[in-house]
C-alpha cells in the first residue's frame, strides 16, 4: 500500500488533510494468451500477432484511423494514458471506448503494478510523471514478454518526442542496438 498525504486550504480558511492510497499489486495480469507467468482468467491479446502499445498522443491524433482500420487490434493501453484521455477530451474518450468494445484492446492497470512505481510527489511535473510511468510500463511489458517468448513483438506507437528521448536515455541503454530493433519498433 502506497500513500501520499496532502494538505490543502479549503473554504473558510481551514486546512484539510487528504490521504490518497494506492495498493501496489504483483498479480496484475498482462492478458496475453498463453502467458504462464500471469494468472490471466480471460486473455484478450494474441501472442501470434504483434502487440501494439498506444499512448495518449497517438489515440488523440489518430482516432479516425483507429476507428476505421481493423489492423489497429491486439493493443495495450496503459491505464494512466486511458485516464489522461478521459481527463483531456471526454468526447474522444467516448469514441475510443466504442472501439475498445469492438476490438482486442486491453487496459493495463500500470499505476497499480508493484514493478511500475513512479512517485506522486509534487516535485515532479505531471507531464514528466506521465512520461516516466509510460516508459516504465514499456520496460516492464518488454521484459515480461521476453520471459514468455522471444517471438512476441511489442510495438510502441507514440509521436511524443519527450517519450522517445526518455526511451533512448533511460530504458534501452543496456540493450544493444540489434536486440532493440528486434524487440521494439518505435
Amino acid at each position: 500500500m502506497k500513500s501520499s498525504i496532502e494538505f490543502k486550504k479549503i473554504k473558510g480558511g481551514n486546512v484539510a488533510k487528504f490521504v490518497r492510497s494506492k495498493k501496489q499489486r504483483d498479480d496484475v495480469p498482462c492478458s496475453l494468451e498463453g502467458c504462464y507467468l500471469c494468472e490471466t482468467q480471460s486473455p484478450i491479446l494474441n501472442q501470434n500477432r504483434a502487440i501494439l502499445l498506444l499512448d495518449y498522443n497517438i489515440i488523440s491524433d489518430q482516432i479516425d484511423a483507429i476507428e476505421n482500420f481493423e489492423i489497429i487490434n491486439n493493443c495495450i493501453i496503459p491505464l494512466s494514458e486511458y485516464l489522461l484521455l478521459n481527463k483531456k477530451n471526454h468526447q474522444l474518450f467516448k469514441r475510443f471506448n466504442q472501439v475498445i468494445d469492438q476490438r482486442n484492446i486491453y487496459i493495463f492497470p500500470n499505476e497499480f503494478h508493484s514493478e511500475i512505481i513512479v512517485s506522486d510527489e509534487n516535485t515532479i511535473k505531471k507531464e514528466d510523471r506521465q512520461i516516466m510511468l509510460f516508459s516504465k510500463t514499456v520496460e516492464y511489458l518488454l521484459n515480461h514478454f521476453l520471459n514468455i517468448s522471444k517471438d512476441i513483438k511489442l510495438i510502441v506507437l507514440t509521436n511524443s518526442n519527450n517519450k522517445l528521448k526518455y526511451f533512448e536515455s533511460k530504458i534501452y541503454n543496456n540493450i544493444d542496438n540489434k536486440e532493440y530493433q528486434e524487440n521494439l519498433s518505435i
